[in-house]
């Protein structure tokens, strides 16, 4: 990513004068070189479980459509579907 040498300077600044933990240092350093991170666990299993329910009743029902994009010849999975909050309210609990 553009940029992402001064970031990783002031990463290491901060790490070295412990105004940053190691942990949080590398996810600085994932989120500079790659644009995202992984937090596990940030959404609790329940509310992940009602919000999937959720999106599977609307697939069901056809409320949300997944269009075949696929990938490759022996692709099986559909493709994307923008925005799913506008079309299921369980998403709204996250």
């Amino acid at each position: 990513m553009a940029g992402s040498g001064d970031a990783l300077e002031r990463i290491d600044e901060k790490t070295k004068a412990r105004r940053v933990d190691r942990r949080r240092s590398e996810q600085c350093r994932v989120w500079s070189r790659y644009g995202y991170i992984i937090v596990k666990k940030l959404i609790d299993d329940p509310t992940l479980d009602i919000v999937w329910s959720g999106l599977e009743r609307r697939f069901r029902s056809g409320r949300i459509r997944l269009e075949r994009e696929p990938a490759g010849g022996q692709d099986p999975y559909p493709g994307a579907f923008l925005n799913p909050h506008r079309k299921s309210g369980s998403l709204c609990r996250i």
